[in-house]
């Protein structure tokens, strides 16, 4: 963690506690730009319980153009690249996620339209059980188990149904058999029929 944010900028080698600093890089991502007044109206609506209406472009085809909708915000979450805050929609009468950096304006103040207990995906975890993918060779898969940390062969890994889409997209495990190639994709979901109902309840 300290090699990353060297590398990221975010502490200088003087503030880590290596004593011999390595070359070391980080793989760079495109910055995605979020208002500052934008992120600071949403953080204090989270922190007040309170709605506010925000123009948000969105990439749905039926809102081509961007759109001032109320939400009520209650938790940011991270997909790895990007930053959304999870909030109840007003117009589509359910919780949701929205990317930050497309929320373009916030104004007003409103009452909240729905509580942060009530926003269940959220709330509720999902065992998802990775396992080496079963197309590499016997000793392939046995140093991918080391690599995860498997024990008897698999890993549960913990995620909130609202970000299993995010987990599955950043892992690649929607592409494994169809566009990746074993090597590319080293873990597959032992539990699948599982995932994909607690995936497609928390899509609905």
């Amino acid at each position: 963690m300290q090699l990353g944010s060297v590398s990221n900028h975010v502490i200088s080698a003087d503030e880590t506690w290596l004593s011999d600093m390595p070359d070391a890089d980080a793989m760079p991502a495109p910055q995605r730009r979020v208002d500052v007044n934008v992120l600071r109206a949403l953080l204090a609506a989270v922190s007040k319980g309170r709605a506010v209406e925000i123009l948000y472009q969105s990439m749905n085809p039926t809102r081509p153009e961007p759109t001032w909708r109320w939400i009520t915000p209650h938790a940011f979450g991270n997909d790895g690249l990007r930053w959304h805050v999870r909030a109840y929609c007003h117009i589509d009468l359910k919780f949701k996620d929205f990317l930050l950096s497309r929320c373009l304006e916030v104004r007003g103040d409103g009452e909240a339209g729905a509580a942060p207990e009530q926003d269940v995906f959220w709330n509720e975890t999902f065992p998802v059980v990775l396992s080496p993918n079963p197309a590499l060779s016997g000793s392939q898969q046995s140093i991918v188990a080391q690599d995860y940390a498997m024990t008897s062969g698999s890993v549960s890994v913990p995620v909130r149904k609202a970000l299993l889409y995010y987990f599955q997209k950043r892992l690649r495990l929607d592409a494994v058999g169809s566009l990746d190639g074993p090597q590319e994709a080293p873990v597959v979901i032992a539990n699948r029929e599982e995932f994909a109902h607690a995936l497609s309840e928390a899509m609905a």
